[in-house]
This record gives C-alpha cells, sequence and structure tokens, in this order.
C-alpha cells in the first residue's frame, strides 16, 4: 500500500470516529431541555478523544512507515529500531498458515508495549482521581454542572430580556429577582380583591389548583394584561408594564399550593399544571 494511501486512511479513520462521537453526543442533548441544550458546553468526553486522535495518529503514521521501510530494505533510524522490533525478533516463521496468511515468531513491539502498560497506569489513576479521592467530577456532576449555568445563564437572559414578554410567548419563571418584583407589584395592586397571601376575596383564590380563566402562564399574563370586565377584572395593560405583568404573573403561579389563611372556595376548571 502506498504511503500516501495509509495517512488518508488514517485521517479518515480518525475523522469517522470524531463525527460519531459528535453526533452521539447531539442526539443525547436532544433529550434535554431545549433552553438548557444551547447552553450546553462541548462535553470533556469529545475534547479528550480528539486531543488523543491528535496524538496517536502521527505515532500511528510513523510505525506504519517504519515498517515500511523496513520491508523495503531500507535503514531505520536507532529510535525506529528500538521502539518498533524488539532485539530477540529473528523474523522465523512458524508453521502456521491461514489461507495463504503466515505467523512471524516475533513478540510485540515495544511501542505497543509501551503503550498497553500505559493504559494500565492511566487506569489506576483514573480510579484513584475519580472515585476513590474524588478530586475529579464524574459524568453526573459535570451534567449537573452543565444545567447550573444553563439556568444562569437563562436567568440572565429573562432578566434582560423581559420588557419583550407577552401572552404568546411567556415562560414560567421561579427566578427569585422576577418572583420579589412580582410581589411588589401583587402588594400594591392585588391584595385588594385576591388577599395578601392570594386566598382570594373579591377575586379568586390562587392557592389552589382551579383557574377560571386558564392556570398556564400564558393564560395568567393574558388575563392581568385584558382584564375580564364582565367579572370584575379590570385590564392592567395601562398602569403596568409587560416586565411588570410578566413578574406578577410569575409570582402568582408560586402561590400555589401555599395555604393561606381563610382561603376562598375552588372556582373554575383543574388545572394541573405548572
Amino acid at each position: 500500500m502506498k504511503k500516501n494511501n495509509i495517512y488518508k486512511n488514517l485521517f479518515a479513520t480518525m475523522s469517522i470516529l470524531l463525527i460519531a462521537n459528535t453526533l452521539l453526543s447531539a442526539e443525547g442533548s436532544e433529550h434535554l431541555d431545549k433552553v438548557y441544550a444551547q447552553y450546553l458546553s462541548v462535553g470533556k468526553t469529545f475534547l479528550i478523544i480528539l486531543a488523543s486522535s491528535v496524538v496517536l495518529f502521527p505515532i500511528l503514521a510513523y510505525f506504519l512507515h517504519i515498517n515500511k521501510k523496513r520491508r523495503n530494505g531500507e535503514k531505520v533510524s536507532y529510535i525506529g529500531e528500538s521502539l518498533s522490533r524488539n532485539k530477540s525478533d529473528r523474523d522465523e516463521l512458524l508453521d502456521h498458515n491461514y489461507d495463504g496468511i503466515m505467523e512471524l515468531d516475533n513478540s510485540m513491539p515495544p511501542w505497543l508495549k509501551y503503550m498497553f502498560n500505559f493504559t494500565i497506569a492511566f487506569a489506576v489513576f483514573y480510579l484513584f482521581h475519580y472515585l476513590f479521592l474524588g478530586t475529579g467530577d464524574l459524568q453526573t456532576k459535570e451534567y449537573e454542572d452543565q444545567i447550573a449555568e444553563g439556568n444562569k445563564q437563562v436567568a440572565e437572559f429573562m432578566i434582560k430580556n423581559v420588557n419583550s414578554v407577552d401572552e404568546t410567548n411567556a415562560k414560567l419563571s421561579k427566578i427569585p429577582e422576577i418572583l420579589a418584583k412580582g410581589k411588589v407589584v401583587f402588594d400594591k395592586n392585588c391584595v385588594v380583591c385576591h388577599g395578601a397571601g392570594g386566598q382570594g376575596i373579591v377575586g379568586p383564590n390562587f392557592a389552589d389548583d382551579y383557574w377560571i380563566n386558564g392556570g398556564d402562564i400564558k393564560a395568567v399574563f393574558k388575563t392581568i394584561k385584558y382584564g375580564k370586565p364582565d367579572k370584575g377584572m379590570k385590564s392592567w395593560k395601562t398602569d403596568l408594564s409587560a416586565a411588570e405583568m410578566y413578574q406578577v404573573a410569575c409570582f402568582i403561579k408560586s402561590l400555589k399550593g401555599t395555604n393561606p389563611a381563610n382561603p376562598k372556595d375552588k372556582q373554575g376548571d383543574l388545572y394541573t399544571g405548572e
């Protein structure tokens, strides 16, 4: 086989392995929440495979080149000879014959033995580093760290873009800063009808699972924005900004299950979602 063909085949093999790993990583991320997936960093496993391939590819190509020179009777450097051939090798053919393929009475080349010994040493280091000493993060911990980082970035995005939220794109948020601002709006404008704990007075109870106009965050936002004049609920779109309506909607949703004193009777339809 020509030298160029050897290199091309090796390069193609490494490329296929790297592409396969990338696709597998992408397939796994599809099962994550879409918001989190866009913030996940490149996996450390992929980077390790990439670095290993960059290191091992030239080493393998080098020893294939040495074997080719030896077959052609060319001179091989001392280092190449010592790493690719044992002194005790005699190149004597054994009696084994497999479909015309003959076997030499030689042991593994030194470079392969060194690599095998390295994998054993690395395995011992890996066990102590990740399992016994706990100085390295396992995949579960890495995943949890990535989720936490994703949550942080989502929170920052929501805070910066809260004024662009409306009833068509609102997403329920439990970010403390948003809920705190929502409580301020609620205490100022909503307690008269719904009570300080959301237990309901003239308006309905927010602490149970029953909603008159829909219980998802979009429906709550829409009710706040346009109101329900036929039921005594005014429109707040001229009094509150989009950010304030969104913040108070999220705060109202956070009242579910809080068990305030003297809750009003259930009204509307059962809603079990978030």
